[in-house]
């Protein structure tokens, strides 16, 4: 069993006070203080492939690992996480988007209708000359249960295609829209190559069997630094 926590962001910016969805944001600020406290406390950042690997018992792996995931693919996460991750030797996985690259829009199933800015193919491709890698978050951010079986193979499989194309670096992992999955979705990224998968539900168990469920970490608006610490540092309760 792995135990190498896996954060989830989604965007680092100050919030809109417009928005309906001010979970959804981290400020810079607060960004950097849970980045500077990561290093401050000799953290190193991991990848989802040592997540599996860890999983499957067969690597070795600094004494204090971590993952770092952004979903959606938003702009400031260039802009803002970016520089701040450089500056600490730190790497991540972006989740992107197909439909929205470059685009200002909010996803039709979202909550959120305030429209957000999200980073292009070049934003991308600067993040991924500093280490990021880059998974599929699906084309149109939909409910993949909701989906006919051509729709959700159509999602999996051209968001894979499209960003393999454009940033020249395999696509391995896939990221849940909503957090919506079932034994079919997870079939399907299996037979579409895809390494495993991450979820919304909460901890950091991870066992050869949960590859396409990997638990993770939520980081938002009101994750104080005594709850992050809580988070990384205790036994996170399966949820």
């Amino acid at each position: 069993m792995s135990r190498i926590p896996i954060l989830s962001y989604h965007k680092i910016n100050y919030p809109n006070p417009e928005s309906t969805e001010q979970c959804l944001y981290v400020t810079p600020k607060d960004f950097e203080k849970q980045m500077n406290l990561l290093k401050k406390w000799n953290y190193m950042t991991v990848s989802l492939d040592d997540v599996v690997s860890s999983a499957k018992r067969n690597r070795d792996f600094p004494k204090k690992p971590i993952v770092i995931t952004f979903d959606d693919g938003y702009l400031d996460n260039y802009t803002y996480a970016l520089p701040i991750m450089k500056n600490l030797g730190f790497t991540g996985t972006v989740f992107l988007t197909t439909d929205v690259i470059g685009k200002t829009m909010a996803f039709d199933e979202s909550k959120e209708k305030v429209p957000e800015k999200f980073m292009s193919w070049e934003d991308a491709k600067k993040m991924a000359a500093f280490g990021f890698s880059f998974g599929s978050h699906s084309c149109a951010h939909k409910r993949m249960t909701k989906l006919t079986d051509e729709e959700a193979w159509d999602e999996i499989t051209k968001s894979k295609q499209i960003i393999e194309e454009n940033l020249s670096q395999p696509v391995k992992y896939f990221c849940y829209p909503y957090g919506d999955y079932n034994e079919k979705t997870k079939n399907f990224l299996a037979q579409a190559e895809y390494k495993g998968a991450c979820t919304t539900k909460r901890g950091m168990n991870h066992t050869p069997e949960t590859i396409f469920e990997l638990r993770r970490i939520p980081v938002k608006n009101n994750t104080n630094i005594l709850k992050f610490v809580f988070s990384i540092t205790l036994k996170y309760i399966n949820k």
